[in-house]
């Protein structure tokens, strides 16, 4: 077990393959998560796509986003994380996992998209992500065509993420 931060411990199941990417920034992050409490129960498991600075607060475990930036892809983890840094300090509520109590996640990467954040202050209202990468110049040529996607996250109910 490698302690990593006042209040979260890490053990690596599975270790990723050499030169593996890790996940920084604003890159998005495929990654399956399973959470227990302390009294055994399975709480949940989800496998998803999520921005990484926004792990924590989609799949409800604060110091998600500082676990996953010490993995790399493939590798497969246990966290154990500490009441605060779990699901804080109000809990969940008490639908499934009691208050104040420490929380266990095995947690697998399996991708990362790199996104850049192109904005100018650096809040994240622009952000880019290279689907396929081109091939020559690294700008495009006066009368190219370029085709670009544009899209906003959405909730499972189709209403836009704030």
């Amino acid at each position: 077990v490698t302690s990593m931060l006042s209040g979260v411990a890490k053990e690596t199941l599975t270790p990723p393959l050499a030169g593996a990417a890790r996940p920084s920034g604003a890159d998005d992050v495929t990654v399956s998560v399973s959470v227990r409490h302390s009294g055994g129960e399975a709480a949940r498991h989800a496998r998803v796509e999520v921005p990484l600075h926004l792990a924590g607060e989609r799949l409800g475990l604060r110091g998600l986003p500082f676990a996953l930036g010490s993995m790399a892809v493939g590798e497969r983890a246990r966290f154990l994380f500490a009441p605060e840094l779990g699901y804080g300090p109000r809990g969940d509520a008490g639908r499934v996992a009691p208050l104040d109590t420490d929380l266990q996640a095995e947690v697998e990467l399996h991708a990362v998209a790199e996104v850049e954040d192109l904005s100018t202050d650096g809040d994240r209202t622009v952000l880019k992500r290279v689907l396929t990468p081109g091939k020559g110049s690294e700008t495009p040529s006066t009368g190219a065509t370029v085709t670009i996607r544009i899209g906003a996250p959405r909730l499972h109910d189709e209403t836009l993420v704030p």
